[in-house]
């Protein structure tokens, strides 16, 4: 399975910015997961097994963010691995 430097985690109405981080890190040369069409708030069996086979997760925290059943599921996942959760907040 591809393993991946960063797993991107961000509300569905912060997509843009996080299109604009996901772009920056992988100018450094990251490499980074991060779901363009996501489309719905499952946090699936396949979205778990990307995480995990991440070296950290980043996590951007909004007002939209703590809404969203699929971010709090992401970052309950990079929380259960000591040293992988990387948070930021947008807002």
């Amino acid at each position: 399975p591809m393993s991946y430097d960063v797993f991107l985690v961000s509300a569905l109405e912060d997509r843009d910015t996080a299109k604009l981080i996901a772009r920056r890190l992988r100018a450094l040369k990251f490499r980074v997961w991060f779901d363009q069409k996501q489309e719905d708030e499952t946090f699936d069996a396949k979205d778990a097994r990307d995480a995990m086979n991440s070296q950290s997760m980043l996590v951007l925290w909004s007002v939209n963010a703590v809404k969203s059943d699929w971010v709090r599921a992401a970052s309950a996942v990079g929380n259960s691995r000591a040293g992988a959760l990387v948070e930021a907040g947008l807002d």
